[in-house]
């Protein structure tokens, strides 16, 4: 079975979308605008849309960690993210989408793929994918169709959330296509006031809990 990998570290979880699948409908969610997880972070006063550039002309960006290496490689451009140099990529029979390639450096040899960076607004923690064939050329381009599809969400509780890539569960007839580092969004980020809110659950939990959007990231 195909797997797109994912968690703290993602080589670190081998957890499949379909137990993610799984234990969300399990769940069995009630709908609740309850109280969020307690914290001591301060509410922002927006969401904060991220653009997330790994790579400047030197190399990787400062503050961008190589936590591990591995070879694969990347046979189309992502369907997460719409900017240009970003890709879907193989490790295995594990996908990482998206990864990024160097805008500087066309034949520079290798992909970086963001892992949970817990702690950091913005991704600090990737995956060095060494590559096993050349990049195809129609991911250097920007592309259309996933404007609104955010590949990252950060909580005011910390947690980090990412897009299933449309292999979504059904929380009470209510698609989640969000899946977290312990736990999921019951339907689409709320964008009509600022901040941002979800409906977050936690593993094992049986309500929805009203959490803040502290970044979200579609490029």
């Amino acid at each position: 079975m195909m797997n797109r990998s994912f968690g703290h570290p993602r080589l670190a979880v081998r957890t499949t979308l379909a137990i993610a699948a799984t234990w969300l409908m399990i769940v069995g969610l009630s709908s609740a605008t309850g109280a969020s997880t307690a914290t001591s972070r301060s509410a922002p006063s927006r969401t904060r849309i991220l653009v997330f550039k790994p790579f400047v002309r030197s190399g990787l960006r400062p503050g961008v960690v190589v936590a591990s290496n591995a070879k694969g490689h990347c046979w189309t451009g992502s369907i997460s993210n719409s900017e240009a140099y970003a890709w879907r990529c193989f490790r295995g029979n594990l996908i990482y989408d998206p990864c990024f390639s160097s805008p500087y450096r066309a034949k520079l040899g290798y992909v970086v793929c963001p892992l949970y960076s817990k702690g950091t607004e913005e991704p600090s923690r990737v995956l060095s994918l060494r590559l096993t064939s050349p990049l195809p050329a129609e991911g250097d381009a920007a592309r259309k169709g996933t404007r609104g599809m955010w590949w990252l969400i950060r909580l005011r509780n910390g947690v980090e959330c990412q897009t299933t890539d449309g292999a979504a569960a059904y929380l009470k007839a209510v698609p989640s296509v969000y899946y977290c580092d312990g736990g999921g969004i019951a339907g689409e980020p709320k964008q009509t006031s600022e901040p941002w809110t979800v409906r977050y659950v936690s593993k094992g939990a049986r309500t929805a809990a009203t959490e803040l959007v502290v970044v979200a990231s579609d490029g």
